[in-house]
């Protein structure tokens, strides 16, 4: 599959009110709002590997028990208020989580009915694009310019390149403010635009668009990308997508990542 990224602008307070609801609530949430039916909700506790999953418009169901014991059944609205699993509140459930848990609640709940505080900005697409973003800011801005670009790009990238040489080194991950509190893994680096940084994106990412670029293919190395044909377009519509935080209304915008 290789490496992609996930973006979400997220209006903080309301994602912290979401997040008090317990996870049962969640599954039953995304049961009866969630608008794709082929896309499932799963939690996983970590404790005993129970699994606990459902789909939109179809039963909840769970794998639950120990050794001869463990055994898959679809839980009724009794089970849903008892199971000691299904009471803990999310935030405290993704705080232990690992963070595939916040990954897929993240990406399931941004497509559901009501919920209009997690948007999805950068759906899997791989990471060159950044690349070819910072080669023409490079050339094009002031020097405290470009570093501030780049650091909020190294932040979604975290440890990895970008087909473009930048600063080695991974800028870390500030969890401050956040409602839960993220793992940090290597397989799927979490990163963040605090509404700070989300404020200093807008009028850097306006202003390259507003000097007419044309985007082109990094020096490389870099894996699986479109063709040329397609690049300028590609890049173009990533920067837009990220543009739409400035006309989003959240209270307080947050930009949380995946890549991996």
């Amino acid at each position: 599959m290789g490496i992609r990224i996930e973006a979400y602008a997220v209006d903080v307070p309301k994602l912290a009110e979401l997040l008090n609801a317990t996870i049962g609530d969640l599954l039953r949430r995304y049961q009866l709002d969630g608008k794709h039916p082929e896309q499932r909700l799963m939690f996983t506790d970590l404790h005993n590997d129970d699994i606990f999953l459902t789909t939109p418009g179809g039963p909840i169901r769970a794998s639950i028990g120990n050794g001869s014991d463990r055994h898959f059944e679809e839980l009724n609205e009794e089970r849903l208020r008892t199971l000691e699993s299904l009471r803990r509140p999310a935030h405290e459930h993704l705080s232990r989580d690992t963070i595939f848990g916040a990954n897929r609640l993240l990406r399931g709940l941004s497509r559901c009915k009501g919920i209009d505080f997690i948007e999805p900005l950068i759906d899997g697409h791989r990471r060159w694009w950044i690349g070819s973003l910072l080669q023409f800011a490079h050339k094009h801005f002031e020097p405290g310019e470009y570093e501030q670009l780049e650091l909020l790009f190294r932040r979604i990238l975290r440890r990895l390149d970008c087909g473009y040489k930048i600063q080695e080194g991974d800028p870390g991950l500030v969890a401050t403010g956040l409602p839960f509190t993220p793992e940090d893994n290597l397989d799927l680096p979490f990163g963040r635009w605090s509404e700070a940084e989300c404020f200093e994106a807008v009028p850097l990412l306006s202003k390259i668009m507003e000097l007419s670029p044309t985007f082109t293919r990094p020096p490389g190395p870099i894996g699986i990308a479109p063709d040329d044909s397609e690049w300028h377009e590609w890049v173009c519509n990533n920067v837009k997508s990220l543009l739409r935080i400035k006309d989003l209304g959240y209270s307080t915008c947050n930009l949380l990542t995946f890549i991996g």
